[in-house]
């Protein structure tokens, strides 16, 4: 953990020292970090306060790191293009309505244990290209039948969409948001492939949604 920003903390591995592994390290970080603050909510809870939440973006990339600064104040601290992608990708769960987002490049390194929701196609606020973005639901074999259930149709409902299928897709979306009441990834993505109905996308539309705010 290197800084704290506002509400935000950034947190990074493979640095000082290297670690193989690093990728699955985040995941784990992020799950463990998801894992206690549900915790600390039931406390909150029986106390009456409020419930606090937090979003994490995930994302693995070259980076400069080291001392940065000034001779009279600098920090140890990374920055770049990847670090940027993983701001945006934590500001991006809240229009999914997700917890943990990351890039494809940290769900590839980071091995076969874990589970993946693969979210949508999009284009972030600084950048040029597509990039696919997944939800982590968790651990392989700590992750509730119901939700990889919802998960599977979801994924099955995307590719409909990818397809143009926009009204399979709408409907295969609304099923994934009854198995999984609350899911704001399926409502805003069924909504979607619903816009697509009255007004069909261009010739050339490759399923990319653009997002126009960080």
């Amino acid at each position: 953990i290197v800084k704290r920003m506002g509400d935000g903390i950034m947190a990074f591995f493979n640095a000082p020292r290297p670690l193989a592994d690093h990728a699955a390290r985040s995941c784990r970080a992020a799950l463990g970090a998801r894992q206690a603050l549900a915790r600390k909510r039931e406390d909150w809870r029986a106390e009456g306060k409020p419930e606090f939440r937090a979003r994490i973006g995930l994302h693995t990339g070259e980076v400069l790191v080291g001392n940065i600064g000034t001779p009279r104040r600098f920090a140890y601290t990374v920055i770049g293009d990847a670090a940027t992608l993983a701001a945006r990708l934590e500001s991006l769960n809240k229009r999914y309505g997700t917890e943990i987002m990351a890039s494809d490049a940290t769900r590839q390194q980071a091995g076969e244990v874990f589970e993946w929701r693969k979210l949508d196609l999009t284009v972030v606020v600084g950048r040029t290209e597509a990039l696919p973005i997944f939800e982590l639901l968790g651990l392989k074999g700590q992750v509730d039948d119901a939700l990889l259930a919802a998960r599977d149709r979801y994924e099955q409902a995307f590719e409909a969409y990818l397809a143009r299928d926009f009204e399979g897709a709408a409907m295969a979306f609304e099923e994934a948001l009854e198995q999984r009441p609350g899911d704001k990834a399926a409502s805003l993505l069924a909504a979607r492939c619903r816009g697509f109905l009255a007004q069909p996308p261009p010739d050339d539309w490759s399923g990319v949604e653009i997002q126009t705010s960080k």
